[in-house]
């Protein structure tokens, strides 16, 4: 299951990745540096939710895991609405920011329980097939 949901989960991100250089076009009226910006806050966030795991060293169980990965996807799935109710540059900024860091969180997470559940051999085969 777990296998499943990662690869689920890389297949929306590349489609993330893809339109995100568009962001200036999908925001027409806060289009100023919007791509830069929404790097450079998914790098920053991307520190945080390694930091928060670090700090915490804490094995999160699946359950953990899942609402993690609800949270990232439900901040970006209401960006759009977001954009149309406010047209704030800060605001949607956040959307971002929410997304990586509870991403971040979850990525983690997977690596280790991946890390610990497989064995050596193939650990490798299925690193290659998650991510």
């Amino acid at each position: 299951m777990i296998v499943v949901l990662s690869v689920l989960v890389n297949f929306f991100l590349a489609a993330y990745n893809l339109l995100l250089p568009f962001s200036n076009q999908i925001f027409p009226d806060i289009a100023i540096g919007l791509y830069g910006s929404f790097l450079t806050a998914e790098a920053f966030d991307g520190i945080i939710g390694a930091l928060i795991i670090g700090i915490s060293k804490k094995d999160l169980p699946i359950q953990k895991l899942m609402t993690l990965l609800g949270i990232s996807g439900t901040s970006l799935s209401v960006c759009p609405i977001v954009y149309l109710l406010l047209h704030n540059y800060f605001v949607i900024l956040l959307i971002p920011l929410i997304f990586n860091l509870f991403l971040t969180m979850f990525n983690i997470q997977i690596f280790s329980y991946t890390q610990r559940n497989v064995e050596d051999i193939y650990l490798g085969r299925v690193f290659g097939i998650i991510f």
